[in-house]
């Protein structure tokens, strides 16, 4: 199977001539300390109903004293005029016509409007795993796609088979913070990332957000945790996921504001693998192609 890296390399004068737009949609990669943010208090709802990680660092690699919520409410994707993070599922339609890929694979699609508008302008089959509510819309509304009931504390690894993951790329947008425990997530992408050409996450960067100063618990409800770049680097990279990219993107359609962060996974390394073996494209060699 030719591996999303090797696929990259070659088209590197594809990837020149689209990196411009790729970065006016896809930020730029965050430098520690540069970003002028605005300190907050914790949220006073749920402290009493939360964990506090005391002096030590979480397990998830969080900083000491961050206080997570327990019980975040379930999230329904209704509509509201607003598209959060409208850049990430173009950013993933451009990528999945680089690498010819055929389906859109969307971890907690909710509602599934960006899925679906991203593949019916990339011609992709859309592909939606999500429960509830908003698992019932989308079989409703959008009978093109596959809607596959998913409990992502601890999913199934073969919802999807492997001939289906190799011409995949996979989104997991503004989902891993919903979670109690992701660690079941993570497996999932590392396991499917095997196969699949490339993953995608994003979720918002805490300290650009809320401030360093920020300790939880995040003032959305729904949000169990929140990490910075470097915390959710460290987790992802910890948890045997290739991290080529950290960057900033758009949150909302209606402001240029950029205090979410999305990752550009690739393919999973076997441990039979050697460093030398593989070829990786890093966010350095990523940036080189705006120059």
């Amino acid at each position: 199977m030719l591996r999303v890296e090797d696929t990259l390399r070659k088209n590197s004068m594809i990837l020149r001539d689209i990196w411009l737009p790729l970065r006016r949609l896809a930020g730029r990669a965050i430098k520690r300390g540069g970003q002028q943010t605005k300190d907050v208090m914790a949220d006073p709802v749920n402290v009493l109903n939360a964990t506090s990680l005391s002096n030590q660092v979480s397990k998830y690699k969080i900083k000491p004293g961050y206080v997570e919520r327990e019980s975040p409410g379930y999230f329904e994707d209704v509509p509201d005029g607003i598209v959060y993070q409208p850049d990430v599922y173009v950013l993933a339609g451009i990528l999945a016509q680089l690498v010819g890929a055929r389906y859109l694979v969307d971890l907690g699609c909710g509602f599934a409007q960006k899925l679906i508008d991203t593949s019916r302008c990339y011609s992709l089959n859309p592909i939606g795993l999500d429960y509830g509510a908003n698992l019932i819309h989308c079989r409703d509304t959008y009978p093109e796609g596959q809607w596959i009931e998913a409990d992502f504390e601890n999913p199934a690894h073969n919802l999807l088979g492997k001939e289906v993951l190799e011409r995949s790329v996979i989104i997991c947008s503004d989902l891993i913070e919903h979670l109690r425990d992701p660690t079941s997530l993570v497996s999932l992408l590392r396991e499917w990332l095997r196969f699949a050409r490339l993953g995608l996450i994003s979720t918002p960067e805490r300290d650009v957000r809320w401030g360093d100063k920020h300790n939880g618990p995040p003032p959305n409800p729904h949000h169990v945790r929140e990490w910075n770049a470097e915390e959710l680097d460290t987790y992802l990279r910890g948890s045997g996921l290739t991290v080529n990219f950290v960057g900033l993107t758009r949150s909302k359609n209606t402001a240029y504001s950029m205090w979410t962060m999305f990752v550009l996974l690739g393919a999973t390394k076997e441990p039979s693998t050697s460093a030398g073996e593989q070829t990786v494209v890093t966010g350095e060699e990523l940036q080189l192609f705006g120059k």
